[in-house]
């Protein structure tokens, strides 16, 4: 089971270091690299790479629309996965604007 608690600080942390307009697949990369354990936690739940991307992004855009993450999705543009691959991501702008904090 994934923690969104955890999720959510951890997220926190990466968007933090993150320019502050930034794509999904540079939070999957980086997330992947600080917090691979959490990361395993999700494929592990959806048992597919791109099924626990959308629910990443999901778990990202509640957090930012309940103002627990300074983020908020921006639109959907092209770009390249982490894998390479041509397709539509999500881009988010950071906002530094938390309604509730640490």
């Amino acid at each position: 089971m994934i923690d969104i608690k955890l999720f959510e600080n951890e997220a926190r942390r990466i968007i933090a270091l993150l320019p502050k307009e930034f794509k999904s697949h540079q939070f999957y990369t980086m997330y992947t690299m600080s917090y691979p354990l959490s990361y395993l936690d999700w494929l592990k739940e959806y048992s597919d790479v791109k099924m626990a991307h959308i629910q990443i992004s999901n778990a990202l855009l509640r957090l930012s629309k309940e103002g627990k993450l300074a983020i908020k999705h921006n639109d959907d543009v092209s770009g390249r996965n982490i894998f390479g691959n041509d397709n539509t991501i999500a881009q988010w702008i950071r906002t530094d604007k938390e309604s509730n904090t640490l």
